[in-house]
């Protein structure tokens, strides 16, 4: 496993009304939630964490 994992989620393309919430994202290098042209997501109350 690498030391430090690039994102927790990918919302490609044809992604749509989609909620994202009440998660933890932990120990990741960049970009913790990526979208490629999806539309309607809606992200709340998640919380990032270091492994520091």
């Amino acid at each position: 496993m690498p030391d430090q994992l690039n994102r927790t989620a990918f919302f490609d393309h044809g992604s749509t009304a989609l909620t994202v919430q009440d998660n933890m994202i932990y120990a990741i290098a960049h970009s913790p939630l990526r979208f490629h042209q999806a539309r309607k997501i809606l992200v709340s109350n998640n919380t990032p964490l270091s492994q520091k």
